[in-house]
């Protein structure tokens, strides 16, 4: 029995020993833990620092590099707002008293025109003619040279009362400026052309309304207004472009004698002598180069 005590007692303190070891144990590893754990706290909110201060960091760049993309925005637009500045003063520059050199941005500049006025011989003219043709006086039709002369004269009508009307006008214009220094009127001479340019519709369609009733200087466009109307009113729009181009544009109704193959083409025969004209030859200006070939009936050779 006192053996069985004292193997009891010393298993006691054997076990109290084993759980004061292990007691401790558990201590330093709570213990570890929480040390752990105030680690892994404290690195993530030093994580969390870095990061929102990297973002604030990132967000500061992407305002100033925003900034910058303004700055050179709008350097680049001040740089293209002088660049087109300046060309356009050189252009000016170069374009006076230089009729050769055009504003390629003007849908009326003159090799332009000479495009319009080849088509008008094209398209118009040749309704026109056949209009004509088909036009009986007296139970008689007009034979080709007949139809082609009468267009001819509408042409020649409507340019004449086209030069004649501008140049009234800016006679009277000019009167307000009399006494100025020559370069003043040279600029107001071309700020009244430009003008009259940029606003030729409403201009080219009063002369169109003009010239349909003024029997006096019109008598063949007012005598076939009716069967020729398209045709008139595209005469009227490029006659008074052609005047009001600085210097005038020049239309060439006197072909010589003898048929000259480099201002004119043929018409419907061949030959080295002109019988009439058909359509006038388009020049620059007058002594210019050509623009447009006019069109001639040739006398047949006589072998």
């Amino acid at each position: 029995m006192l053996g069985y005590c004292l193997t009891s007692v010393k298993e006691h303190k054997h076990g109290n020993s084993m759980n004061k070891y292990f007691g401790g144990k558990e201590t330093e590893a709570r213990k570890s833990d929480r040390i752990l754990q105030t680690h892994h706290h404290e690195e993530t909110t030093r994580n969390q620092r870095e990061i929102e201060q990297l973002q604030q960091w990132n967000k500061s760049n992407e305002l100033r590099i925003a900034e910058l993309n303004r700055e050179r925005d709008e350097l680049k637009k001040a740089k293209d707002e002088a660049l087109s500045r300046l060309s356009e003063m050189m252009g000016v520059k170069l374009r006076e008293n230089n009729p050769a050199i055009t504003d390629l941005n003007d849908p009326n500049r003159p090799m332009k025109l000479g495009e319009q006025f080849n088509e008008l011989y094209e398209n118009e003219w040749t309704e026109a003619f056949l209009e004509l043709q088909d036009l009986k006086t007296d139970d008689t039709s007009l034979n080709e040279e007949q139809a082609v002369k009468i267009l001819l004269n509408i042409l020649k009508e409507i340019n004449e009362q086209g030069i004649a009307e501008f140049t009234l006008q800016l006679s009277g214009l000019l009167q307000s400026v009399q006494g100025l220094p020559e370069d003043d009127i040279k600029d107001f001479i071309k700020s009244i052309k430009d003008a009259y340019k940029a606003n030729s519709g409403k201009y080219a369609s009063l002369i169109h309304k003009k010239i349909s009733t003024d029997a006096l200087h019109c008598p063949t466009v007012v005598k076939y207004f009716q069967c020729c109307e398209s045709y008139i009113e595209n005469c009227a729009k490029i006659c008074y472009l052609a005047a009001v181009q600085d210097p005038p544009m020049l239309l060439h109704f006197d072909p010589e004698t003898v048929y000259d193959k480099q201002i004119f083409k043929e018409y419907t025969t061949m030959g080295r002598r002109v019988k009439f004209l058909v359509w006038p030859a388009l020049f620059l200006h007058k002594g210019g180069p050509l623009l447009s070939k006019g069109v001639v009936q040739p006398l047949p050779d006589v072998d």
